[in-house]
């Protein structure tokens, strides 16, 4: 291990940090993208749309549903009526609605197809909620719904989760009123709502049927706005890149430390090429190593951002806790920086001082 750190202790600093910088980046990138989605069981690709029908609320209801059916694949629909901290839902699988939940189940097939007046609520919603014959409810305005289960009053990067989950189904919503719509068929949704739309137009009970990708700019009124992600999340990068161009020199340093192993394995009938391999192997050596400590120093970091006053400003910008994603966008990121960085410096190397030693063991 003391031969292998041999002078590159310092280089092993600075691609620390720069892991540290780019999970940080990634973890703000990721928590941004979330910001844009209205609960974080749907996927970045979710499209926002409106409908206006001349029919009643439960044939409209009906007639979303027909016309979203047409699609390929599976889905979720929600809509937020007015006066509910909440949605109302329907998939055609449960794994399109992945909510860990902490006592209860899922809405089932039959709760959609019977219209069952269940809900979904988070806990804080849970204790406001009445028993009657060993049976929990929710009491929207007078309208009851049975209580099926039970999620946290955070989600995974700590922000207040919906009060509840409607069925979307219910019978208890046939008098409620909506006009906006949530779609999401992961890749499949805007092929799946242009199917939709020209369902919609050939239906004589439509008004109009209109829809938004999130990430469009039709849809910029939807997004979350007022936060500093960009200029943030531009500084972790320029940073990070300024350290990596600063690498330049430390690896050149780390390079001419072994300029006589490198003349010893000439001697012993190694090629150029090979000389070249033997340090590049040894480079993504102490990138993986730099990175695993980066990204326990990121994740102190984030601990001890979370336990100070300014802890709010720190879950806005990067969450609560280190994501699956955020590492693997993190190494990448880094994999890629560091290796054109020090692609480079050994293009250059082996040019000129490499070419030099070479030379002289002939």
């Amino acid at each position: 291990m003391r031969h292998y750190l041999y002078r590159a202790k310092f280089l092993l600093i600075l691609y620390i940090l720069t892991a540290m910088l780019l999970n940080l980046g990634s973890m703000a990138y990721m928590k941004h993208l979330d910001d844009f989605k209205a609960f974080p069981q749907l996927t970045s690709e979710y499209a926002v749309g409106t409908i206006t029908s001349g029919e009643s609320n439960i044939k409209s209801r009906k007639l979303l549903m027909e016309a979203t059916s047409k699609g390929k694949g599976d889905y979720l629909l929600a809509v937020q009526f007015a006066g509910i901290q909440g949605f109302a839902i329907y998939y055609t699988k449960s794994s399109c609605f992945s909510l860990s939940l902490k006592e209860g189940r899922l809405f089932r097939s039959d709760d959609f197809q019977q219209g069952k007046n269940t809900v979904l609520v988070n806990e804080s919603t849970r204790r406001r909620c009445i028993t009657k014959d060993g049976i929990t409810y929710w009491n929207d305005g007078g309208s009851l719904f049975q209580v099926i289960g039970v999620y946290s009053d955070v989600d995974l990067y700590g922000d207040q989760s919906p009060d509840c989950f409607l069925n979307f189904c219910a019978k208890q919503l046939d008098d409620a009123i909506f006009n906006s719509f949530l779609y999401d068929a992961g890749q499949r949704t805007i092929p799946n709502l242009k199917v939709a739309k020209s369902f919609a137009e050939n239906q004589s009970e439509w008004n109009s049927f209109r829809y938004a990708q999130i990430q469009s700019q039709a849809a910029e009124e939807f997004r979350i706005s007022g936060t500093s992600f960009t200029p943030m999340f531009m500084m972790l990068l320029l940073t990070a890149v300024l350290i990596v161009l600063n690498s330049v020199s430390a690896i050149q340093g780390w390079l001419m430390a072994r300029k006589a192993e490198i003349a010893v394995r000439k001697m012993v009938g190694a090629s150029n090429y090979s000389s070249c391999c033997w340090i590049g192997k040894n480079l993504v050596s102490l990138i993986m190593l730099a990175f695993g400590g980066g990204a326990l120093l990121s994740k102190l970091i984030l601990e001890i951002g979370l336990s100070l006053p300014t802890k709010e400003s720190v879950q806005l910008m990067f969450g609560i806790q280190i994501q699956g994603d955020t590492f693997f966008y993190g190494f990448l990121g880094m994999l890629l920086l560091c290796s054109c960085t020090a692609a480079i410096t050994l293009w250059h190397f082996q040019k000129s001082e490499i070419a030099r030693i070479l030379a002289c063991v002939q």
